[in-house]
This record gives C-alpha cells, sequence and structure tokens, in this order.
C-alpha cells in the first residue's frame, strides 16, 4: 500500500458530464406507514396504500431517483417484506416469522457497492429469553430477482446480542460500508455492526457510555427497555431515549446525547439531559439536519395525551450548555389514538422534522406536524401543527425509520447551507488504472482514504473544476475519495483501483 504523499491536481479536459446535478435525499422518499406520503419537489403528497401498510415497524428505500424499491408491510399481522409494486416479496421463513419487536424495529439500506441488492435489517426476540431481550438480523434482498421486483434467496444472518427497542444505522467513514447500531438491555453497551460488501460482521464493536439501563423501575420489574435511538445527518451524534413499558409510572427516564466516531464505531456521552421527561409510547427525538439542534417529545401526562416539545441547542458540546439552553416549543400536538400513543418524529428528505399528531385525542383529523426550520434556535424553528393532513376519523400515526445518509446520494438538504444546490462529486473512469478525472464544486481539500478510513493522499484544491488524480502508486482495490470545502462539509464516493 502507498504511504501518504501529496500529490499535485491537473486540469484536465472534460469528455462528458456524469450527472452533475444532485439529487435530493430521494432514498427515504417514500413513507409507508398507516399511511403513505411521498416526498419529491414542492409539499409532500399522501396517496392511498399500495396494499396493507404497517403500523409498529414501518421502513423503506428508493433509489437515489425516489424510485420506491420495497418496503416492510404486514400480512394478517403477520411481518413481511413487499415489493415495490405491493405484491409479497419472497423470503425465507426465518426472516418473517418472528414476532414484531416494537416500534422502529426494522431497516432498510443499500447493500454496499452494490445497487442490485438491498440489506433488509430486523430487531426480533432472542429464542430462549425473557420477552423484550432482542437480537439483529440481515437478510440480502436481490432486487434482480422475482421479475426484477425482488427477493431473499438465503436465510438471514443473526447477531445474538440481549439488545432493547432500539435500532439506527450510519454511514462508515470509508465511504462505502455502514454501521448497524443497537443499544444494550440492563447495560450501558452500545453495539455496532459493520455491514460490508462481502456482509455483516457478526462480532459487534463495543463501546460503554452513559446510564446503566435498570430492569427495576418504580420498585418493581419494569425494565427499561423501550425507546429510541437517533444518528445526526453527518453521523457524528447519536441521541437515545430509554424508558420502562409500564406507562402508570411516570417522570422516569433518560435521554442522552454521544458523539459517534463513523471510522471506529465507538460510542461516548455528550451529555445527559433531563430524567423526568414522560413516555407511554414510543419515545420521539431528533436532530436538526445541521446537527446543531435536537428535539425530544415529552408525552405530559398533565394535560391528557399533548405531546410536549423540548429544543436543545448543541453547538457548544459543554454539558451545562447544552442543558441551559432547553427550550419550551409546544404543548400543542395531540396523539391520534388513546389506546396507540406514538410520540415519535423523524426527519423528512426536505429538511422539515415531522411528528404525527390528531386533535381531540385521536377523533378528529389526523396530520403530520412539521417543524419547518429546524436548525433555528428557539421559536424561529416554526412549528407548523397541521403540515401534512392525512385522514379523517380516529386512528394510529406513525413514522418511519431509516438512515439519513447514504453513499450513493451524499447530498441532502441537511448540507445546503455548506455546498451550493448543484453542488457534486463526479469521478471517471470506473474501475481507473493512474489517474481518476474527478470534477469539484468549489475550494477545499481532496482526500484518498482506504477502506479502514486512513489517509494516503491529499492536496488543497484553488477552486472548481475538472481534475486528474494520479494513483499508479495505490494496490489494486477499493478506496474513497472525499472531498471537504472550506466550511467544512463533506462528499465522498468510492472508486476501484484495476
Amino acid at each position: 500500500m502507498a504511504t501518504k504523499k501529496v500529490f499535485r491536481l491537473m486540469p484536465v479536459l472534460l469528455l462528458y458530464l456524469l450527472g452533475l446535478s444532485s439529487m435530493a435525499q430521494l432514498r427515504n422518499a417514500h413513507w409507508i406507514t398507516t399511511h403513505w406520503v411521498q416526498f419529491g419537489s414542492g409539499t409532500p403528497t399522501v396517496f392511498p396504500l399500495p396494499c396493507q401498510g404497517t403500523g409498529m415497524s414501518p421502513a423503506s428505500l428508493s433509489d437515489p431517483s425516489g424510485n420506491l424499491l420495497l418496503y416492510s408491510g404486514a400480512d394478517a399481522n403477520i411481518f413481511c417484506l413487499r415489493c415495490a409494486d405491493g405484491s409479497l416479496m419472497p423470503v425465507p421463513g426465518s426472516f418473517c416469522n418472528i414476532p414484531d419487536e416494537g416500534a422502529l424495529s426494522f431497516l432498510m439500506l443499500p447493500w454496499p457497492g452494490d445497487l442490485t441488492k438491498v440489506a433488509a435489517i430486523r430487531r426480533v426476540q432472542t429464542p430462549g429469553l425473557p420477552y423484550g431481550y432482542q437480537r439483529i438480523m440481515v437478510g440480502c434482498v436481490d432486487l434482480t430477482l422475482n421479475n426484477g421486483l425482488g427477493s431473499m434467496p438465503l436465510p438471514p444472518v443473526f447477531m445474538t446480542d440481549s439488545l432493547n427497542d432500539k435500532l439506527t444505522a450510519v454511514p462508515h467513514a470509508n465511504g462505502l460500508s455502514y454501521w448497524i447500531i443497537g443499544q444494550k438491555r440492563r447495560s450501558n453497551a452500545f453495539h455496532a455492526y459493520q455491514l460490508r460488501p462481502t456482509g455483516v460482521d457478526t462480532v459487534p464493536v463495543v463501546s460503554y457510555a452513559g446510564a446503566v439501563l435498570p430492569d427495576t423501575v418504580g420498585g418493581i420489574y419494569n425494565p427499561m427497555q423501550l425507546g429510541s435511538l437517533t444518528a445526526s445527518y453527518d453521523g457524528t451524534k447519536l441521541a437515545s431515549q430509554s424508558y420502562s413499558g409500564n406507562p402508570w409510572l411516570m417522570d422516569t427516564s433518560i435521554t442522552e446525547v454521544f458523539n459517534f466516531d463513523a471510522a471506529t464505531g465507538q460510542v461516548t456521552l455528550m451529555v445527559s439531559l433531563r430524567s423526568n421527561l414522560n413516555y407511554t409510547g414510543a419515545a420521539g427525538i431528533e436532530f436538526s439536519p445541521d446537527g446543531s439542534k435536537l428535539y425530544v417529545v415529552d408525552m405530559s401526562h398533565l394535560n391528557g395525551f399533548d405531546q410536549t416539545i423540548w429544543q436543545y441547542d448543541l453547538t457548544v458540546p459543554d454539558p451545562s450548555t447544552i442543558l441551559g439552553s432547553e427550550y419550551l416549543l409546544s404543548h400543542a400536538l395531540r396523539l391520534p389514538s388513546l389506546t396507540n400513543p406514538y410520540p415519535l418524529m423523524a426527519a423528512g428528505p426536505d429538511g422539515r422534522i415531522y411528528l404525527p399528531h390528531g386533535s381531540n385525542g385521536g377523533w378528529g383529523p389526523l396530520w403530520y406536524g412539521a417543524i419547518q426550520e429546524p436548525n433555528l434556535p428557539g421559536s424561529a424553528c416554526d412549528l407548523d401543527s397541521n403540515a401534512i393532513f392525512l385522514q379523517a376519523g380516529q386512528g394510529a400515526i406513525n413514522v418511519p425509520n431509516f438512515c439519513k445518509r447514504y453513499h450513493d446520494s451524499e447530498l441532502s438538504v441537511g448540507v445546503r447551507e455548506g455546498l451550493g444546490a448543484n453542488a457534486s462529486l463526479q469521478a471517471w473512469p470506473v474501475p481507473a488504472s493512474d489517474l481518476l478525472n474527478v470534477t469539484l464544486p468549489e475550494a477545499g481539500r481532496l482526500t484518498v482514504l482506504d477502506m479502514l478510513g486512513r489517509e494516503l493522499l491529499w492536496q488543497q484544491v484553488p477552486g472548481s473544476g475538472s481534475h486528474a488524480v494520479p494513483i499508479g502508486e495505490l494496490a489494486p482495490g477499493t478506496y474513497v475519495l472525499r472531498f471537504t470545502n472550506e466550511r467544512g462539509v463533506s462528499l465522498t464516493r468510492g472508486f476501484v483501483r484495476d
């Protein structure tokens, strides 16, 4: 392997353009839950469900252009995968014939380095252990099978750790792999499994950070196994909520913010927030697109089933400063159903944060409320209680679980302040031998990394344009090209040296 070396970038003539305009983050364009909301340009659109939707564990994945590939569903209350046309996807029984484990128990990722495959990830009950001790399974969907609709030809791979009701994913710093992250029950351990082009590592990177989650809450066996785990768009932060399954024991919860190292998979504590927030169902927590703000939903038992929304400013990573920034945003949103309270929130592909709610305790119209400008402090974040009308009448509303950022569609609304709307990072030929041609959007730093995230080559780039990167001294293999502008916003893409 070549040692680190400064290379000189030489302008070259562009022979052709390879899609210079960037896509919005349309991998998450379809939210198929108990409703179907499609994001694209302009106002999100509500469509009739293509077939039976999914309530507690919605997830879907589209291609980088926003075309639906597959989504999770239900068939006679049994979990299933559905193709883009709504038909049942052929999968092994070991993937679907297992009870669903609570909210946000499913997500999907593009298979690293192969656009014809998708990683379908579930959090399910661990055999032989008490209810609530969970493990993760990863199945590989081949989109070339089943007449191009996809199927899962092989059984899933299981990771046999006792996790709680949390599951999220973060792109690896190498520009190709992903981290699948869970939090262990009765512990303060985080488990990060790397999904590589060759498959998923069944042995996790283990970190110990934050509070130990107890099995006894309120003086009785009442495990603190429920909650939410979410990542910031740039993958440098995690936020976790934990609470017990007994809805009558209020004022007991754990809400924490962590640092995450996307190169190593390590988790470290940033700050512990208030521990007297209330929940009677799935919890809601979300980062602003730029990662400077954190929003937390408190289930207020003082005002019926109102959702109280708090904002924290994370700009200064100092615990006392973060705690002092706590801002009460609203008491206004009501949960959609007294029997199915889901005080969740999720970042949309359009840069807003959406919260399901219904009026009159769920007996009136159902809506997605939206935090319109979540990067802004205080009331300037602009909460619109009725951003998307879903339906009239009682029902349960949910939001999907997804990874916020994908290597094959790096640009998103979350970086619009840092790079121009048409910014892109293009490289060719693929594979390359001695020279890799690159187009850059502006001045910054261009770096070549190996698959472990180690820097091999770098150079400051004076401005936008086309360049030739000499890679002849690199050994054959897969590498990562990273461009970082002068404001610290990065674009990455993989390339192959033959």
